[in-house]
């Protein structure tokens, strides 16, 4: 085979071992999870534009006041799916879709699953927390920062190599824009559910190695049992 200089021999090649997979790019790069996720969201969007399709997916939405008053615990995880407008889903849109391919890439499409329903949680519930009364939040970005969350764990050990310095100044960008930025705005982005979603996917990350868990299936069900039994005890305080 050809070389950089001349030929090689394809057992000497393989000894070497410099021997690279090209990705795809684009749609195709997507996971299965990825794509799943991006098709729902742009789906609820649409529906929202549809007549009447507004008052129904704004059922849906979390506002404090109302998980309190009529026992919508649930809002928790399904504000995660709905956007205000083009330039709310668009930018949530292409976050999922740099970030997503590469961490489920990483962890596999259960894990990566279990990591994003987990942090969406988690997201809500920064809001429903830190959030006062009536406050309304939607949008994916709490589970959007929970991947930010489980990157930030990822590349510590690796922070003082070039890799793992292009990691930090993307993570800490988007904490920047995610957690600062709303300030400036006077409110409108909620702070609350970003640093929410963050903490959930520090807490995935983190309890994945501490404890040792490497088989994937054993990665899911540590992310998706916790946020049931979070949901549930929520659900179980407000009836």
């Amino acid at each position: 085979m050809d070389a950089a200089v001349g030929q090689r021999c394809l057992d000497c090649h393989k000894a070497i071992g410099t021997t690279r997979v090209s990705r795809g790019t684009g749609v195709a790069a997507l996971g299965p999870v990825t794509k799943a996720l991006l098709v729902i969201n742009i789906t609820v969007y649409l529906l929202q534009l549809t007549p009447g399709g507004a008052d129904l997916v704004f059922r849906f939405v979390q506002v404090n006041s109302s998980i309190t008053a009529d026992g919508t615990w649930w809002t928790l995880l399904t504000s995660a799916f709905i956007h205000f407008d083009l330039w709310h889903i668009g930018f949530n849109g292409y976050a999922l879709y740099v970030l997503g391919p590469r961490v489920e890439a990483r962890l596999g499409a259960g894990p990566f699953f279990g990591l994003y329903i987990f942090s969406a949680v988690t997201g809500g519930i920064g809001g429903y927390l830190l959030g006062g009364p009536g406050f309304a939040q939607i949008g994916a970005s709490g589970a959007i920062y929970g991947i930010a969350g489980y990157l930030f764990w990822h590349w510590w050990p690796s922070r003082r190599s070039a890799q793992g310095r292009q990691g930090w100044q993307l993570v800490l960008w988007l904490v920047g824009i995610g957690i600062v930025l709303p300030f400036a705005l006077g409110g409108f982005i909620s702070w609350q559910g970003h640093f929410g979603g963050l903490i959930g996917g520090l807490l995935v990350a983190a309890g994945w190695d501490l404890f040792g868990i490497t088989d994937r299936v054993k990665r899911t069900v540590f992310a998706l049992v916790p946020a049931a039994l979070v949901l549930a005890g929520i659900a179980v305080s407000v009836w």
